[in-house]
């Protein structure tokens, strides 16, 4: 299920036609933790995958920052996507040190701080407090009611609000068909 979250994302994102192109996990990868972060970096989406893509030594707010600067974008929204899912604190400490959910906070202050209308998240939540999954909630509604899409694969409850689509079959019930609108 995983796998057909990323590549379904993936596919979304770039617009790929699977009969033309060769598709592949890169969670096989080793270097897949590079390979992510380089595509947090350049990519006009804000991407989450399941590997946070941080570098160990460089500070939650250096990891931000180098992301936005590499793909050319403004860090004016560095400080308000750290305040966001209060990072502030833990600003200056390694990525390395951090928690899991901190780290997890980080990488979607990558996605926050990005300005990126559509925002590709695949777990979010993993390893994020309830406070932590408030917050997150909240920055999605922001972002939604400036014109900004989301599209997140979770298997935790997560509020998108009441006009968002729910792909999971298991949630509807006749059969699980889906809704008209997501059909």
């Amino acid at each position: 299920r995983q796998a057909t979250r990323e590549v379904a994302a993936g596919m979304i994102a770039g617009g790929v036609d699977p009969d033309d192109c060769i598709l592949f996990n890169q969670s096989y990868v080793p270097e897949h933790a590079m390979l992510a972060w380089v595509f947090n970096c350049v990519a006009r989406v804000g991407w989450l995958g399941h590997a946070d893509a941080l570098k160990t030594a460089l500070t939650a707010r250096e990891n931000v920052e180098a992301a936005l600067r590499i793909a050319g974008q403004s860090t004016d929204r560095l400080g308000n996507a750290m305040e966001t899912l209060a990072l502030t604190r833990l600003a200056e400490l390694p990525a390395g040190w951090l928690s899991s959910g901190q780290r997890r906070r980080t990488a979607l202050a990558r996605v926050l701080a990005s300005g990126a209308v559509l925002w590709l998240l695949d777990e979010p939540t993993v390893g994020l407090d309830v406070a932590s999954v408030a917050a997150l909630e909240r920055a999605i509604a922001a972002h939604r009611a400036t014109g900004g899409m989301v599209i997140a694969a979770t298997h935790t409850a997560l509020d998108l609000g009441d006009d968002a689509v729910n792909l999971d079959p298991a949630a509807h019930g006749d059969a699980g068909r889906l809704p008209e609108a997501a059909a």
